[in-house]
C-alpha cells in the first residue's frame, strides 16, 4: 500500500471518529448520496413552487448527525423529523407563519412553498426599506473586520469560528488543534507551550485552505503579514 492510499484511509478513519461529512459521501457511490438526493429533490420542489424565487444552488455536507443541506439563494433546507423539512432562512429574512420557528420553517416542501409565497421580505441594512423575496439579501459585514489589523490572535480565532458557523461549514479537521491553540494567544510572539505563536498560525493558514469568501481572504492576508 503506497503513502497515498495511506493517507486516505487515516483521512477516512478521522472523518468517521469526528462525524464530519464529505463532499465524496453526498455524491453519486458516496454514503450519504440517497439523503442529499432527497434533500436535493425536496429544494427543488420548493424553487418550482416558488417560481424559481427560492432557487436551489448545491448540495453541500455538514455532518452525519444533522445530514447535508441544500443550500438556496434564501436559505439552507435541511431534513426534518417524521420526513418533514427545515428551512433555514438567511439573515434578513422575516416571515410571519405559525410554521417558523426562529428562523426556520418547518413542514413539508408544499408548506414551506405556501408560506414563502404568501408573505415574504426581509430588511434591508438599516432596516427601513423592504426588498422583494428572492433577491441577493443584504448582508452587512462583521464589524470585527474594520479593526481587523489590531485583533488579538485570539479575536482573530473567534472570527474564523464565527465565519465557519456562517457559511454552515464546520472548520477543517486537520485546522482545529491549531484553531484552538490560537485562541490562547494574544500576540504572534506568543507561545503556545513548546510551539511558537508563529508556528501555530503558519500551520493553521496550511490546513484552512478550503475555508473561502472575503472574510477569509481579509483574515488570512492579516495573518501572513503578521508572519513576515
Amino acid at each position: 500500500m503506497n503513502k497515498i492510499a495511506k493517507e486516505l484511509i487515516r483521512i477516512a478513519r478521522e472523518l468517521t471518529a469526528t462525524g464530519e461529512m464529505s463532499r465524496f459521501d453526498i455524491q453519486p457511490g458516496g454514503e450519504h448520496y440517497g439523503w442529499a438526493r432527497e434533500i436535493e429533490d425536496a429544494a427543488k420542489e420548493i424553487q418550482q413552487l416558488t417560481g424559481q424565487k427560492a432557487r436551489f444552488r448545491q448540495m453541500r455536507p455538514f455532518d452525519v448527525y444533522q445530514g447535508p443541506y441544500a443550500y438556496l439563494n434564501i436559505g439552507k433546507l435541511w431534513s426534518s423529523e417524521g420526513g418533514d423539512y427545515a428551512l433555514e432562512l438567511g439573515s434578513g429574512f422575516i416571515v410571519d407563519s405559525e410554521l417558523r420557528k426562529k428562523n426556520t420553517i418547518v413542514g413539508s416542501p408544499d408548506d414551506i412553498a405556501d408560506v414563502l409565497n404568501e408573505k415574504y421580505a426581509h430588511n434591508a441594512s438599516d432596516g427601513s426599506e423592504r426588498v422583494a423575496f428572492g433577491e441577493v439579501p443584504v448582508v452587512q459585514a462583521d464589524p470585527r473586520m474594520a479593526r481587523l489589523s489590531t485583533m488579538t490572535l485570539s479575536e482573530i480565532a473567534s472570527l474564523i469560528y464565527d465565519d465557519h458557523r456562517t457559511q454552515g461549514r464546520q472548520v477543517n479537521y486537520a485546522a482545529k488543534p491549531y484553531l484552538e491553540a490560537m485562541t490562547t494567544l494574544q500576540h504572534i510572539d506568543d507561545n503556545y507551550f513548546q510551539d511558537t505563536g508563529s508556528s501555530v498560525v503558519a500551520y493553521l493558514l496550511g490546513n484552512l485552505t478550503s475555508w473561502k469568501g472575503d472574510v477569509a481572504r481579509a483574515v488570512k492576508k492579516e495573518l501572513n503579514r503578521r508572519l513576515r
